[in-house]
């Protein structure tokens, strides 16, 4: 599995530096209970219906995340997309995932909410079978935007930082600078909930940060 997502992200590069409006490099710290703290390194192309991700997270796995949003209206959308983590223990997970989104407010201040399911297989290498999830999906924000400054908080359960075979909800603080047309930087703070068997509104599993720098196409409407 780890050469399979190798081959496809190789093959993705020529869309991330080519066929984009936005382009973006990110870089943060993760804290997981139960393994070692770690870092993220990603690369991300985005035009205005699709995206694509690639992931490394400090040597725990490989992430790649794709994604396509569309719109039935002015006030309501949709997205739908698919991931696979290949783990250094031996696991792969792959997710595909379908949200209906909508938005209530002005362009300066409104709310977010979106509904969904994830099925999720998993395989691992001490295992002869695979392992199948379905999760609910359930994102609300609250967004705030001047000319050039924008913030956002919030939970979702579907963050490309912490998409696992399982869906749990993440809390998240985003903030977001653009300097000029062609360049902004973010940053994202997020603590992920625990499993079911916890308590997921009280503990935190893994938190992380990620300061992000995008390149747009000053024509695009992004």
């Amino acid at each position: 599995m780890k050469k399979v997502l190798l081959i496809l992200s190789l093959a993705l590069i020529p869309v991330l530096l080519f066929a984009s409006d936005e382009y973006s490099v990110a870089v943060g710290i993760r804290n997981n209970s139960q393994v070692n703290n770690s870092h993220y390194f990603l690369l991300e192309g985005e035009t205005d219906k699709f995206s694509v991700t690639l992931m490394e997270n400090g040597g725990e796995y490989i992430s790649l995340d794709t994604r396509y949003k569309g719109k039935f209206s002015r006030l309501f959308d949709w997205n739908t997309g698919a991931a696979f983590n290949y783990f250094s223990s031996g696991a792969g997970t792959l997710m595909v995932k379908g949200n209906v989104n909508g938005k209530y407010g002005t362009e300066s201040v409104n709310l977010e909410l979106g509904l969904g399911v994830q099925g999720a297989a998993l395989k691992y290498k001490e295992l002869d079978s695979l392992l199948f999830s379905l999760s609910p999906l359930v994102n609300v924000s609250i967004n705030l935007k001047t000319v050039d400054n924008s913030f956002s908080f919030g939970f979702i359960m579907d963050m490309k930082y912490e998409r696992q075979f399982k869906a749990v909800e993440s809390f998240f603080i985003k903030a977001r600078r653009d300097f000029s047309p062609s360049f902004a930087m973010s940053l994202e703070f997020w603590g992920r909930g625990a499993e079911y068997l916890m308590d997921p509104w009280l503990n935190f599993q893994s938190s992380g940060l990620v300061m992000k720098f995008t390149l747009k196409d000053s024509g695009s409407s992004i």
